[in-house]
């Protein structure tokens, strides 16, 4: 909290210093004409009221006004002799042109009338050379979407991820999420370590959100599939005030019972009438009617057999009867408390002239979401929060500053678990992402993840995960100043923080709290303590410890500078450069081996490792290295990114082309590893131990020189007809590897060897072309249409070289993956209306990968050659999927009652494809088998309502409607899967066993779910209260 108010404190002191247009701005060009002559008017002042902004009518009629940065506004021409005309409603996008044609009327002197007009928004946007989204605020307010992130994922080509594979965050177009890009008024929160995102954003300050798929202008770099940039609010001369609350009763997040029901089934395999003589899987009495047949999964021989075999092993401590016993486990096994409070979004802003600073505006705001995990994890839930405060000052007419801080940080329960195939590197072994994963959120697409985390095992422990923080800050600084009405200069400094850590549950506290039968026992098996130890059962834990601690930060200090010139009446010329130093300071510790903990107390480490003092923790970490530096990932870089670009717009009679060219400089500043064969015994621990050297740094020899990548980009769109735009777009893209592939060393998890980074490691580049076409039809709907190619090469894979007995693997990064990706996508649109607003969109996309050079080398040039035999391509069937809203409402000017009412239905459809039913038998004889589909469908309702002066809304979101329910078949052990497989009847089965289920099929009477009936279905329906209000 101190840490929290520091920052506040520094963020108030330096906004009142300083005064962001941050966001990329648009512009405006027309021409002005005599309504009676239709000759230009040269000397006409166009000007956009409430603003210093305008342009003065050259001689052909024609003006341009620059620098605007997005909203809606009232622009006014006029001119001595002729009637004032007042536009309104003039929508502005980012780094779009809007062009508004003047006519105006002759009159007399005397004459002061002012002929006011609404502009329309174009169904189309010409000047848009690919595909661009933009989301306005009624839309977002109108969607039953919680978050901003919910909301990105309802659009064509996004997909949320939150797995423990491929992370948190959106993948856009078939790429990964370090891809792409979250912008907030053009400030990244991504962290520059890991590419992943923070993407909490107060939706009370959103004034649109803009989306770019592809066709990035030359100003854009370390993209390569995605940009996403909230504009928010601006203070303006009037005070502004918004809050908006959303409030979840408690609920179970799953369908079934309580996981820790006393008349559930753990109690009662455990608690039963069969607790005392046993349970074996031919006992089909108990649970018939979901195990059938194939009887109870698990064994239990019985607290009588327990009871025997405690009294006959050499520890008196453990004698008990067998009740005692059971009440021991009773008490260890009590259940955990979850789904018991609500979920909830709080969300404000505030804005306005700043007091006593002339010309200086302000805006503010802040959100809070609290989100219940669906099972307990090492916490129950996650805690979001996120502050912003903006400033901005007109300094004279030449000159505009600003200042932006953005403050955001997350609690709850890191995804990485008690080992597995982790690394130190956190990335460095296919499967998991470890603790680069970010958070488990808590929200309606990580029921699944958090379900997958959710093992029987741990379920009554607190202590298997590790608890996490991350926390992030960006300030930046801007300044404009206008040379001349067609030419300024933008320059922005950026600093950006992001401190990410984790560490176990607190230690357990054995004092001893709870009596059976003269005996006392402590809190077990809440708490951190010991080795993993299972109870007299053998299937729950109750004692054990999370494996990775960290505490890391990256910083990045950025500086850009961009010269833009409206060169003449067609061209507008854009020159920037850009420096990026990031710094990192990584301190990580991997897992490490149970014997390790077995003493706990007893040493140093112990002593450490028991500490519940996050703060005291992190502090004594370097005596922690020095002791056991091989378990750490310990060290410090700074590489150099720099880059320079220059790109033109060019519009010519309705045409347009974006040309322009990026050069990118990246230079890692370290040294590379030697390696003399791919097998090299060198890199043994044993070999590296003399003269107190670290064993991974003695071979760090090699210099790693500098690269640079040259990246044409070009849009083109142009007017197929007055309806009709044609758009084309190509482009190279190159992005730096993840900087733990540059800089991070892994021994070996068991026998010798080494994982080494690679700093020489290329960029991975993708080649990506668009054609798309755009349709409007009655001047009211909007057909989209894009098809789209990108060529991924030189993507990071690990190699390995194996010794010719298998002694030695050694692994290092290489550019060796590539993916080839194309979709198709289609968005049909109708924005305004009256009674109803409609949009739906299709995405179907196919993914083809592999590799260039094959994963091992070996020794054994035998093993070599079959490795050969057994490569191919991998194909990935095409898995399309379908969104559509539709927003049906009653103007205001029905009145109170029945004015304002709006009701949006929201509806989702993925095709989950398909996989091969039995991999090992031979290709010709094997069969795919189709996942079930997945459905949703949302509701929001809403009644707004107008007095004072005030605006106020009351809305209900529900989601999952219908209250549907989608099999999780992750939840199955290996006989309940091998049951459900056996049940199911197939195309290409016979007799009675032909049928037509999926993957996921479960309504049929022959089909028997198993026992864990708590975790076979999630997400059920959810109701969400709010209100908004608006002054």
């Amino acid at each position: 909290m101190v840490k929290k108010l520091q920052f506040l404190t520094i963020l108030l002191f330096l906004g009142f210093c300083f005064s962001s247009i941050l966001a990329d701005d648009g512009k405006i060009v027309g021409n002005v004409i005599d309504t009676q002559t239709g000759e230009p008017l040269p000397g006409t002042n166009v000007y956009i009221e409430g603003t210093t902004l305008g342009a003065a009518v050259d001689t052909d009629g024609f003006y341009v006004i620059l620098n605007v940065p997005p909203g809606v506004y009232t622009v006014i021409a006029n001119i001595v002799g002729y009637k004032e005309v007042r536009m309104t409603g003039v929508d502005i996008d980012a780094d779009a042109t809007t062009q508004l044609n003047f006519a105006l009327e002759a009159t007399t002197l005397e004459s002061a009338e002012t002929i006011v007009i609404e502009a329309e928004r174009p169904i189309i946007r010409k000047d848009i050379s690919a595909t661009q989204i933009e989301l306005t605020t009624e839309h977002i307010k109108n969607t039953p979407t919680g978050s901003v992130t919910e909301l990105l994922n309802l659009q064509a080509g996004f997909e949320i991820t939150q797995d423990v594979d491929k992370g948190a965050g959106l993948a856009i177009r078939g790429g990964e999420i370090r891809e792409s890009d979250f912008r907030v008024d053009n400030i990244s929160m991504k962290s520059n370590l890991t590419d992943v995102s923070f993407m909490t954003v107060p939706k009370t300050s959103i004034k649109n959100i803009q989306l770019l798929t592809g066709g990035f202008n030359a100003e854009y770099g370390q993209i390569r599939s995605g940009l996403l940039n909230v504009t928010t609010e601006q203070g303006s001369n009037k005070y502004h005030m918004a809050i908006d609350y959303r409030h979840a009763p408690p609920q179970y997040k799953h369908f079934g019972p309580d996981v820790y029901a006393k008349d559930g089934r753990i109690w009662q395999m455990f608690n039963g009438p069969q607790a005392f003589t046993g349970i074996t899987t031919d006992d089909v009495a108990l649970f018939y009617e979901t195990n059938g047949a194939q009887g109870y999964p698990l064994t239990f021989e019985g607290w009588n057999a327990v009871s025997e075999r405690y009294l006959k092993d050499d520890d008196p401590d453990n004698d008990l009867t067998p009740q005692e016993a059971l009440e021991l486990w009773k008490w260890r096994h009590r259940g955990r408390d979850y789904a018991d409070e609500p979920d909830y979004d709080f969300d404000a802003t505030f804005s306005g002239p700043l007091p006593f600073v002339k010309d200086t505006y302000f805006s503010t705001s802040y959100r809070r979401e609290q989100r219940l995990y669906a099972y307990p994890l090492s916490k129950k839930k996650a805690v979001t929060n996120m502050f912003s405060l903006k400033l901005n000052s007109q300094i004279s007419n030449k000159l505009k500053l600003g200042f932006t801080g953005i403050y955001g940080d997350v609690e709850g329960t890191a995804p990485d678990r008690r080992g597995g195939n982790l690394s130190s590197i956190g990335v460095a072994f296919p499967g998991s992402y470890g603790a680069l994963a970010g958070m488990i959120t808590g929200d309606y697409y990580s029921s699944q993840w958090t379900a997958d985390a959710f093992g029987m095992y741990e379920m009554y422990g607190n202590w298997w995960l590790s608890l996490g923080e991350e926390d992030l800050l960006r300030l930046s600084l801007d300044g404009t100043y206008v040379f001349n009405p067609t030419t300024f200069l933008e320059a922005r400094y950026t600093f950006a923080k992001t401190h990410r850590f984790t560490w176990r549950a607190l230690p357990r506290d054995l004092t001893l709290i709870h009596e059976i039968n003269g005996r006392w026992y402590d809190e077990t098996p809440i708490g951190t303590y010991g080795v993993n130890t299972p109870d007299q059962t053998g299937y729950f834990g109750i004692n054990g410890h999370a494996r990775r601690f960290e505490n890391t930060f990256d910083y990045l200090h950025q500086i850009k500078l961009d010269l833009v010139s409206q060169v003449d009446k067609y061209n507008q010329v854009k020159v920037g450069i850009q420096i990026d130093i990031p710094i990192f300071e990584v301190r990580s510790m991997r897992q490490v081996k149970e014997s390790a903990w077995a003493n706990l107390g007893d040493t140093v480490m112990g002593d450490w490792y028991l500490l519940d003092n996050p703060d005291q923790m992190y502090r004594d970490m370097d005596v922690m290295y020095a002791l056991e530096p091989k378990n750490w990932q310990w060290w410090d870089e700074s590489p150099l990114l720099a880059a320079f670009y220059i790109q033109d717009k060019l519009e010519f009679q309705s045409m347009i082309a974006n040309v322009g060219v990026r050069f990118d400089y990246h230079n890692p500043r370290t040294k590379g590893y030697k390696m003399d064969i791919p097998w090299d015994l060198s890199y043994q621990e044993t070999n590296w131990d003399a003269d107190g050297q670290y064993w991974w740094g003695t071979q760090r020899t090699e210099e790693v020189k500098s690269k640079i990548y040259i990246q044409p980009r070009v849009g083109l769109s142009f007017p197929a007809s007055e309806t009709t735009k044609l758009y084309f777009n190509y482009g190279h893209f190159y992005q730096t590897p993840y900087p733990y592939f540059w800089y991070s060393y892994a021994g070996p998890l068991s026998g010798p060897g080494f994982v080494m980074p690679n700093p020489d490691l290329e960029a991975p580049r993708t080649v990506a072309y668009e054609l798309g076409v755009e349709q409007s039809i009655a001047d009211m709907f909007l057909i989209h249409l894009a098809g789209y190619y990108k060529d991924v090469t030189g993507e990071d894979q690990l190699l390995s070289g194996v010794d010719w007995d298998h002694t030695v693997e050694n692994q290092w990064w290489s550019n060796n993956l590539y993916r080839d990706i194309r979709g198709i996508e289609i968005r049909v649109e109708k924005s305004w209306g009256r009674y109803t607003t409609f949009w739906a969109n299709y995405d179907y996309r196919l993914l083809s990968q592999g590799y260039t050079v094959l994963p091992y080398v070996y020794e054994n040039p035998l093993e070599n050659e079959a490795q050969e035999t057994n490569a191919a391509q991998t194909k990935v069937r095409a898995q399309p999927r379908f969104r559509a809203g539709l927003t049906v409402m009653t103007p205001t000017n029905f009145g109170q009652l029945w004015g304002g009412w709006s009701a949006t239905l929201l509806y989702r459809w993925d095709d989950r494809g398909e996989f091969i039913w039995d991999p090992q038998v031979p290709t010709p004889q094997q069969h795919w088998i189709q996942r079930v589909d997945y459905s949703n469908t949302d509701l929001k309702v809403e009644k707004n309502i107008s007095a004072y002066g005030m605006k106020a809304t009351l809305y209900l979101d529900i989601k999952n409607l219908w209250n549907q329910k989608f099999l999780n078949t992750n939840h199955f052990n290996q006989a309940e899967a091998l049951a459900y497989r056996e049940a199911l009847r197939l195309p290409w089965e016979e007799g009675d066993q032909k049928g037509d289920d999926k993957w996921g099929t479960w309504k049929k009477d022959y089909i028997q779910l198993g026992w864990m009936n708590w975790i076979q279905f999630l997400n059920p329906r959810q109701i969400f209260f709010g209100i908004r209000f608006e002054l």
